[in-house]
């Protein structure tokens, strides 16, 4: 009796190839459902795990298996948002000529990247992170602290250019950075443009110009 031929057996090579595929389609389709939820999130309530589904277009089961728990779709849209502002973070971290001229373009930079990537999430980790135990810090580690950091980043240059005194550059990056978000929520998604209409370019020339005087090297 002949013997049937036993089933080809894939190669790691071929399994390896199956798996990256799975995964690049999973990652797209990640990315799918996180816009849809992100703009879901962006309007004046706090929906429920199935209000997201619906949002995004799929079942509540199929929106767990890509990010668990509603906790977890937070944390992934805050984490999105992340990845969209790390340009706008990159070009905040350098110094750019001068002291005055490279706080300017560094606060620019932040500001930037409140219009076109970060901005309506923060207004999300905090109505979802005040007082809550894991959103809280993960909006922190996600949205708020690399902003400070890259400054942090850019202020530490200068000191090592010469041009700025020795400071912490911690607190002087709180100084200058967080004025700026709170003009731009305080203008954007609290509101504010039509009560006290403005821009944030008066505001960054105010904090410049007092920063390096209290702190510039003069040649």
């Amino acid at each position: 009796m002949p013997v049937s031929p036993s089933p080809a057996r894939s190669s790691p090579r071929s399994r390896l190839v199956r798996v990256r595929a799975r995964s690049a389609e999973y990652d797209i389709k990640r990315r799918q459902l996180l816009g849809r939820i992100a703009i879901r999130f962006k309007q004046p309530d706090r929906p429920s795990l199935r209000e997201l589904a619906v949002a995004a277009e799929v079942s509540v089961p199929t929106l767990r298996h890509y990010f668990g728990d509603r906790e977890g779709v937070v944390a992934a849209v805050l984490a999105d948002a992340h990845a969209r502002g790390a340009p706008f973070l990159a070009l905040a971290a350098r110094p750019d000529g001068p002291l005055p001229h490279s706080l300017r373009i560094g606060l620019t930079q932040i500001v930037q990247g409140h219009l076109f990537a970060v901005g309506g999430f923060h207004a999300i980790g905090l109505t979802e992170g005040l007082l809550h135990r894991t959103i809280g810090p993960h909006y922190l580690q996600t949205i708020l602290e690399p902003a400070l950091q890259a400054f942090e980043l850019r202020l530490q240059a200068h000191i090592d250019l010469g041009d700025l005194k020795p400071v912490n550059v911690r607190h002087a990056a709180l100084g200058l950075v967080a004025p700026v978000v709170l003009f731009m929520l305080h203008q954007g998604e609290l509101g504010g443009h039509r009560v006290r209409p403005g821009g944030p370019a008066e505001l960054v020339d105010y904090l410049v110009d007092a920063f390096v005087a209290a702190f510039g090297v003069t040649a």
